[in-house]
């Protein structure tokens, strides 16, 4: 795990590796999926990370993100809101393409999406009364849906508090 760590701060990995290498980490217990991805997380919001580390993360996190427990999500999406409140711009930028990349937005804390959702919402409604409105509230449309938690739980995901 060290050796690989510091080859993602270093090296440019080959494209094709990724795929080798995520199936490789997702056979690890959970708590070393964990603490990999909570590693990675840390390195990408890291301003004076390199690019090279930052392109390596981004292609080998949608890799091991599902395979993170929930509580792990959560811990990094709560990390959005705290970077927006402590007006720490460049990390909190970094998080939210951090959670573009893994598709987690859904886990972001509760204050953030509330924030965006109130936002989309303004939009949707504004473009709803203008013209075209046919065509141009898909889009809209799409961006709500995706900042929405899915709604309902399967038979196999607990949610968020370990309930079913």
């Amino acid at each position: 795990m060290k050796q690989l760590l510091t080859n993602i701060r270093s090296e440019a990995i080959p494209p094709a590796d990724f795929p080798l290498i995520g199936r490789d980490l997702v056979k690890l217990s959970q708590e070393r999926v964990d603490d990999f991805v909570w590693t990675v997380f840390g390195m990408y919001v890291d301003p004076r990370q390199a690019p090279t580390a930052k392109g390596n993360i981004k292609a080998l996190a949608p890799y091991v993100w599902p395979t993170a427990s929930e509580d792990r999500k959560y811990d990094i999406g709560s990390r959005f809101g705290v970077f927006r409140n402590n007006a720490d711009i460049a990390r909190k930028d970094a998080t939210q393409e951090f959670l573009e990349v893994v598709d987690g937005l859904k886990y972001k804390d509760e204050d953030s999406l509330a924030g965006e959702l109130i936002e989309k919402l303004g939009l949707l409604k504004s473009v709803h009364s203008g013209l075209n409105n046919f065509y141009n509230e898909y889009p809209h449309a799409r961006g709500l849906e995706q900042s929405l938690p899915k709604m309902g739980l399967s038979r196999e995901q607990p949610d968020r508090y370990g309930l079913r």
